[in-house]
């Protein structure tokens, strides 16, 4: 049974049927929309079961439904700061024998769900068309940033995102539009 007010976007409908669906499943409302924009194996990010404390980061695909160009790119999770030990936290550490840390490193959660792209191009088709005219898909989880550089260049080139027309303008800011495939 189709509960068309379940379904909050004919985008996301659309999709269904682009990726091969035959029948129309329950979709349940989105509670937080950057969150379950998010696709992973043509599911919402909430319902893939995937533990982002076990990755680095992961490489992902933007597509605008209205005309199908996309942005391959990669994304990390989390942001690592140093900041500088305060006098208080410094004086906890002065009972210890050796050498006296003066830094520590904080970890946080990125932005990552709310995230879309850094290709200024893409953020104004976004701009002028909406979100609900992209498909964000997460191609590939990494564990270590090396795999995250090497997934995102090997993805670029599956999709030759140099030779057709997409978001992306070069690859590893090596290789550019234009200078490849002549």
């Amino acid at each position: 049974m189709l509960l068309i007010s379940s379904i909050t976007s004919f985008p996301r409908l659309l999709h269904l049927f682009r990726c091969g669906y035959f029948a129309i499943t329950y979709i349940p409302p989105i509670k937080d929309a950057h969150m379950s924009a998010w696709l992973y194996n043509n599911l919402p990010l909430d319902q893939s079961n995937i533990d982002i404390t076990q990755y680095t980061g992961f490489v992902y695909r933007i597509t605008n439904t209205t005309n199908g160009r996309i942005y391959i790119g990669k994304k990390t999770l989390f942001t690592h700061t140093k900041h500088k030990l305060t006098k208080k936290q410094l004086a906890e550490h002065a009972s210890k024998k050796g050498r006296k840390p003066t830094h520590e490193v904080v970890t946080k959660e990125s932005k990552w769900q709310a995230y879309w792209g850094s290709c200024e191009e893409l953020q104004n088709d976004i701009k002028a068309l909406g979100e609900d005219c992209f498909i964000r898909e997460i191609l590939h989880w990494c564990a270590t940033a090396i795999d995250l550089t090497y997934w995102e260049v090997h993805y670029q080139c599956v999709y030759e995102v140099l030779l057709r027309d997409s978001y992306n303008s070069n690859i590893l800011g090596k290789f550019y539009k234009g200078r490849v495939g002549r």
